[in-house]
C-alpha cells in the first residue's frame, strides 16, 4: 500500500459492504490521546464501533492523523483479514496452462 492510503476511507467502505448500507457518522469512531513531550509528540488511537469484535488499537504515530489511520489500518487486519491478503479487492482466477502449438521456440511465420 503506498503511504499516503487512507485506511479510514477504506474501513469506512468495508464497514458498508458489510452492512450493506451506508454508516452513520457515530457507527465508527475514533479515540486518540497524546503521549510525550511537546519536542516529541507521540499520539495512539483506538477505533470503535458496534461491528468490531472489540475496539482496536493502532500503532503509536507522530500525528493524530497518522494515528487514526494507523488503527484504522489495525481495525482493517482484525476485522476484513481478506483484505489485507487482497487489497484489490478480488480473487485471482486460477490460471489455465495453454498448450501453444508449434514447437515452443516462439512462433514461426510461412509465406
Amino acid at each position: 500500500m503506498a503511504p499516503g492510503f487512507n485506511w479510514i476511507g477504506k474501513l469506512q467502505e468495508l464497514c458498508q459492504k458489510k452492512m450493506k448500507r451506508n454508516l452513520e457518522k457515530q457507527e465508527i469512531t475514533f479515540n486518540t490521546e497524546s503521549h510525550g513531550s511537546a519536542g516529541n509528540p507521540s499520539f495512539q488511537s483506538t477505533v470503535f464501533s458496534e461491528l468490531f469484535v472489540s475496539p482496536v488499537m493502532g500503532e503509536p504515530s507522530g500525528s493524530k492523523k497518522q494515528a487514526e489511520h494507523a488503527a484504522a489500518r489495525a481495525a482493517i487486519e482484525q476485522e476484513f483479514p481478506e483484505f489485507v491478503e487482497d487489497p484489490e479487492g478480488h480473487v485471482e482466477p486460477k490460471k489455465k496452462r495453454v498448450r501453444k502449438k508449434g514447437n515452443g521456440k516462439g512462433s514461426e511465420y510461412s509465406g
